[in-house]
């Protein structure tokens, strides 16, 4: 009868602990869906492109030079911190000073391009035509390598 009640109660103990083991709890992680931010950054590097076009078509003494201009910089401003950070080299001669580039590796020195040299031929007037559209070829295709990497 001992080894009854021993075996009963050793029985007990084991279904007790079994049942009052704390449960694992499932972790589950939501996938974050990114589009919504993605969609944002094509969409102003697209405008910004489409008014680089209107800026060309304007030519840089035009009535609404400067309102392309300024719609060209504001779309850019909005798709830059995640098209620079992607592609940093691209972003910074995109929109970085208005300065030439030596290249050590050839010694050629690269003309300065981007927003703010159109900027400097829009406001200073001391460009050719034929230059700004160059500038404007150039900067189009920037943001254009810009786009694609998104």
């Amino acid at each position: 009868m001992k080894i009854k009640t021993t075996l009963f109660i050793s029985i007990l103990t084991l279904l007790l602990t079994i049942s009052c083991k704390d449960k694992q709890e499932k972790e589950y992680f939501t996938k974050v869906d990114w589009s919504t931010a993605q969609n944002y950054y094509v969409e102003n590097i697209s405008k910004a492109i489409s008014y680089l076009d209107s800026l060309k078509q304007e030519g840089f003494k035009g009535d609404k030079t400067k309102f392309y201009f300024k719609k060209v910089r504001e779309n850019f401003k909005r798709a830059e911190p995640y098209v620079s950070y992607l592609n940093p080299e691209v972003g910074h001669r995109a929109n970085g000073p208005a300065l030439p580039i030596y290249k050590e590796d050839n010694g050629k020195i690269l003309e300065p391009v981007g927003l703010q040299k159109i900027e400097e031929s829009i406001y200073d007037l001391e460009t050719s035509e034929l230059d700004f559209k160059k500038e404007i070829y150039v900067t189009k295709g920037l943001l254009s390598v810009l786009k694609k990497g998104l």
